[in-house]
């Protein structure tokens, strides 16, 4: 997939998972990662603000969706801010 003009092609955070802890299987809480979170696979050539392999905090109702579960397209101006890489582990 090449993206044109100011698209950017990303790879969204995967939700955690539930796990178990002795005979309970626990949710993890809503507010500990924003779903919004994404890693910048590739970028149109009008896109000058990101680069490829930054991660970058996008508006949830600006995501366009692909074939692919977790990779999305959103046009530049969708994107909030960059995230410091040791913040999204």
């Amino acid at each position: 997939m090449k993206p044109l003009k100011d698209l950017i092609v990303i790879e969204m955070q995967q939700p955690e998972k539930e796990k178990k802890v002795g005979n309970l299987w626990v949710q993890p809480p809503r507010w500990a990662k924003p779903t919004n979170v994404g890693k910048v696979l590739q970028k149109g050539p009008e896109v000058t603000s990101v680069a490829e392999g930054d991660s970058i905090l996008i508006n949830p109702y600006a995501v366009l969706d692909t074939e692919e579960k977790f990779i999305k397209l959103v046009r530049e101006k969708d994107v909030l801010c960059l995230l410091d890489p040791t913040q999204t582990t």
